[in-house]
């Protein structure tokens, strides 16, 4: 084989990693959108033109895009991570899928948790 076959990666080889700088290019996005439904909620649900309804049912109404907008935060940012995850949290010890489990149950209770806190 001459050098310039082998300085050539294999097409198996790059798919994982476009995939990986995808799933965190979409993270980033995610976390900036979650940051900016906040930010425009917070000044809906504070300005004076503001409808009761919507400065009553607020945190639920726009807690809801919040939530989902970290889900897919979460989710994407746990693929982009998917062989280096390790979670040690008190007693409890995981690596590789199993720590993505974990993380996504422990986010999920707690976005839960928030939901309800809010509505």
């Amino acid at each position: 084989m001459s050098d310039e076959q082998e300085a050539k990666p294999k097409p198996a080889t790059i798919g994982p990693l476009v995939t990986r700088v995808a799933s965190g290019l979409v993270s980033a996005a995610a976390l900036a959108g979650a940051g900016y439904l906040a930010r425009a909620g917070i000044e809906l649900a504070s300005a004076a033109t503001t409808s009761p309804f919507v400065r009553d049912h607020a945190p639920a109404i726009l807690g809801l895009p919040i939530l989902a907008a970290f889900a897919t935060a979460v989710v994407c940012g746990a693929r982009a991570l998917e062989d280096r995850s390790n979670l040690e949290l008190l007693v409890l010890r995981a690596e590789g899928a199993g720590a993505i489990v974990t993380g996504w149950t422990i986010v999920f209770a707690v976005l839960a948790f928030a939901l309800r806190a809010l509505w």
